[in-house]
């Protein structure tokens, strides 16, 4: 099952709505998701749209095993 930080990285960048469709969960759902990540310096924002912070994605590999 894709992941919405899956979904972001094969997005490049997005916002919680289009980020809902393509996961086909509610956007409440994604922005608990989006917000937790954020707090963990995994993806940031501006304005509405979401991407991938620049260390993000290693810390995310490190902390979930493959």
């Amino acid at each position: 099952m894709e992941t919405v930080f899956d979904a972001l990285k094969a997005m490049g960048k997005a916002t919680s709505v289009e980020l809902a469709a393509r996961l086909d969960i509610s956007r409440e759902e994604v922005l608990n998701e989006l917000w937790e990540l954020k707090r963990n310096g995994v993806v940031d924002k501006t304005g509405h749209t979401w991407f991938l912070a620049g260390e993000g994605e290693s810390r995310v590999t490190e902390e979930r095993p493959v």
